[in-house]
Order: C-alpha cells, then structure tokens, then sequence
C-alpha cells in the first residue's frame, strides 16, 4: 500500500439515519454507531432502511430474540454474536441483498451459479 491508501480503525458515533455513513454500503475499519429506543421493532426498522443488504449482525445475550430479530433484517448474512465471515462453515452461501453484490458464491447456491446445467438424452439403440 502506497502513500494514501491506509484509513485507520474508525468508530463513529452521534449519527443519524439521514447521514451518508448511515445510507451507504462502507467498506474499510469503521465502525458506525447510533443509539435507538432499544424496541425489536426499531431495530428492525434500523436495519432495513438502506437500499443495500450484504451482511448484518446482531448482538444479544438473548439467542433466541437475536434469531428472531436476524430472521426480519434483508441481508444475505447475519451474524448473531459473531463476525460472520470469520465464523461461517465454507458451505454456507454468501449473497448480498438489494443493491449489495450480484449473485452467490459458497455452498452450493454458489456453486449452481457458477455451472450451467446440461442434459444430455440418448438411446442405446442405433437409429
């Protein structure tokens, strides 16, 4: 990496839903965090209003709420208590939601998309 090219760990806080870190898919160290009334519902609804969806996390000592809440968001992944890129099986398919990515890969969603499937019919007969 030359000159210009490194950003440092980042955390955010004090946002809110109109800002650009809050409404756009970042990519890089940063951190984005804003406070909300602490309700599934506004969670959820935290969640969901963005036009991209690659991945989503949830943290909770409740394992059972965090699946239930993880259930509602539209992203491709959700990791409850974890990073899920780090802690997924290789099996398991990794898609983007909305605006984030085009397609599959891992698991075997990913691998359907990347074959094309033939058939090939014949008779042992000579014609």
């Amino acid at each position: 990496a030359g000159a210009g090219n490194y950003f440092p760990v980042t955390v955010l806080s004090g946002l809110n839903q109109n800002m650009l870190i809050q409404r756009n898919e970042t990519f890089g160290p940063v951190v984005a965090l804003s406070t909300f009334d602490g309700t599934e519902a506004k969670a959820i609804e935290l969640a969901n209003d963005t036009e991209y969806g690659l991945c989503s996390y949830v943290y909770t000592e409740d394992l059972k709420k965090g699946a239930r809440v993880a259930r509602k968001f539209r992203s491709g992944q959700v990791g409850i208590n974890c990073y899920s890129i780090a802690a997924a099986q290789p099996g398991c398919p990794w898609i983007g939601h909305k605006g984030s990515g085009f397609g599959t890969h891992s698991g075997m969603d990913g691998f359907r998309s990347f074959s094309v499937p033939k058939s090939l019919v014949y008779t042992t007969s000579a014609p």
